[in-house]
């Protein structure tokens, strides 16, 4: 009798460890498989938002506000509350305009970019219209109180990017409209918008709760609308040279963009020439900025640093247009996989001149 209960009780332990290693394996193929569809997920959702996009955002907000505020107050706990609460809503907001493009041009990215998320089937649609809603409505809940140039930028560029993929508007239609879309949202309201805000968030300056206010405010920062027109024009670039690589599509759904209209060449080359341009105005009012106050006979007491800082961004824009045009002559216009490269490249031109922009405060 007691050799039978011992035999049937080692057979029991022995069911009873099979069941729990059975079940552990299981338990962990479910949770592998978890954690790949998580990240799986995480990835596409990351892809969704436009990278570039998001983080020339977050540079942008970074770099204005140290360009707006003393070095003083760059490690206090006003500075960096009123950074991360106008970092959120931005970032929300770019996430909206980004997606609600790819929601509207679903179709045209099945051709133009396919390795995006609702265009290679990573996301549904229904799951990126929560996406694009859900950022919508947590992004205008963030701004309710807070700083006007806040909410001119968070508003306005929802606003724009609304106008620029939906319809009946649907901006992207007509090359001038869509192209002063950009402009808008990364010259002046990005730039004046987030250098206001850190103005009247950080600094205590009042600056109105009228568009009229805010612009009168503005032009007692000189350096602001320095760098809102400086912006605009490489939003011009962005602007033009973002559909030289999707022509095929672009013509395909009959999409009048300049590309379409004047012809890859031709507009791959204006884009470029400007960017040079641009880069290399840049990078001699920073010399003449550095020389004047030696050739004037000044006094460099206490004014190294700004000096050197002058020196090293007129010699870091001339090198970044010596560059882009050293890459713009071997990209061949037709060849959208060449020219998305470049482009791609345009935008790490475009993070280091926010990287520049802090170390020339006067």
């Amino acid at each position: 009798m007691t050799l039978g209960t011992t035999a049937h009780d080692s057979r029991l332990s022995r069911l009873s460890m099979c069941e729990r290693s059975n079940h552990m394996n299981f338990l962990s193929y479910i949770d592998k498989d978890l954690g790949t569809v998580s990240q799986n997920y995480v990835s596409a959702i990351w892809n969704f938002s436009r990278p570039h996009t998001i983080i020339g955002s977050a540079l942008s907000l970074v770099c204005l506000y140290l360009f707006a505020t003393p070095s003083s107050v760059w490690f206090t706990s006003t500075f960096i509350k009123a950074l991360f609460n106008a970092a959120l809503p931005a970032l929300l907001t770019n996430l909206y305009v980004t997606g609600l493009n790819q929601l509207t041009d679903t179709e045209i990215d099945k051709v133009n970019k396919p390795y995006l998320p609702l265009a290679s089937g990573a996301l549904s649609y229904t799951q990126g219209l929560l996406i694009v809603v859900l950022c919508f409505m947590w992004s205008l809940n963030l701004v309710k109180d807070a700083s006007w140039p806040l909410r001119m930028t968070v508003y306005g560029s929802a606003i724009l990017g609304t106008l620029y993929s939906m319809p009946p508007f649907r901006l992207k239609r007509f090359p001038l409209f869509a192209a002063m879309s950009i402009i808008v949202v990364r010259g002046t309201l990005v730039n004046l918008g987030f250098f206001l805000d850190a103005k009247s968030s950080v600094m205590g300056v009042t600056v109105g709760d009228t568009i009229g206010a805010v612009l009168g405010t503005a032009l007692q920062f000189p350096e602001s609308i320095a760098a809102t027109a400086y912006f605009a024009i490489f939003g011009t670039i962005i602007a033009i040279m973002k559909d030289v690589p999707d022509i095929i599509g672009d013509r395909l759904f009959s999409i009048p963009s300049f590309s379409v209209q004047l012809g890859a060449a031709r507009v791959f080359t204006f884009a470029w020439q400007l960017l040079f341009s641009l880069l290399s105005i840049g990078s001699m009012a920073c010399f003449s900025a550095f020389l004047t106050p030696i050739l004037a006979g000044q006094s460099m007491v206490g004014r190294t640093s700004t000096m050197v800082s002058r020196l090293v961004a007129g010699a870091l824009l001339g090198f970044l247009g010596k560059d882009v045009r050293k890459r713009a002559r071997v990209v061949k216009a037709e060849d959208s996989e060449s020219v998305f490269k470049y482009y791609m490249h345009l935008w790490n031109v475009f993070y280091a001149c926010y990287v520049i922009m802090p170390f020339l405060r006067t």
